[in-house]
């Protein structure tokens, strides 16, 4: 009698979980990358709150290392990509937002404003690079920067 009691819990418990997975959706394999040549409508490049712009030689786009969409539902997506940036300069952190960032929605099948490219323009954006002296840095660097960018559809 125990174990009847036991499989109807388990049989009741499969629809929900079934019901949770559908409204969000996770994808790890899609390009990103992070490009700090990114300028402001005055043609300046993007600078941090506290003043620190992006120096000269990391002026460029970096490929991600690991990447992570996820569709929340039928609404919003939510991307999230990390890079290593070697030899960025020690003890200088960077934080920067409201600057354009481009998703793919249809992926999560969400269909938005798109560019000729079939990208939506995020709606919040973040991007923090905290540097650090780190054996992940590699045997020819001293110090690199952790990238992390963040951007929401909504």
């Amino acid at each position: 009698m125990i174990r009847k009691g036991c499989a109807t819990a388990i049989l009741a418990l499969l629809p929900v979980i079934g019901m949770v997975e559908a409204g969000a959706q996770t994808i790890r394999n899609f390009p990103c990358q992070i490009d700090l040549r990114e300028r402001d409508d005055a043609g300046n490049f993007v600078i941090d709150p506290n003043g620190f712009e992006v120096p000269m030689e990391f002026r460029r786009t970096f490929g991600t290392s690991d990447q992570q969409k996820v569709c929340q539902g039928k609404q919003n997506v939510r991307v999230t990509c990390n890079a290593l940036i070697a030899d960025w300069p020690f003890k200088q952190n960077f934080v920067a937002s409201n600057f354009t960032c481009l998703i793919n929605a249809r992926q999560c099948g969400i269909t938005t404003e798109e560019n000729e490219e079939g990208l939506a323009t995020a709606g919040s954006t973040s991007l923090r690079i905290v540097s650090t002296q780190s054996r992940r840095c590699g045997p020819d660097s001293s110090s690199c920067g952790f990238a992390t960018l963040e951007c929401r559809l909504r």
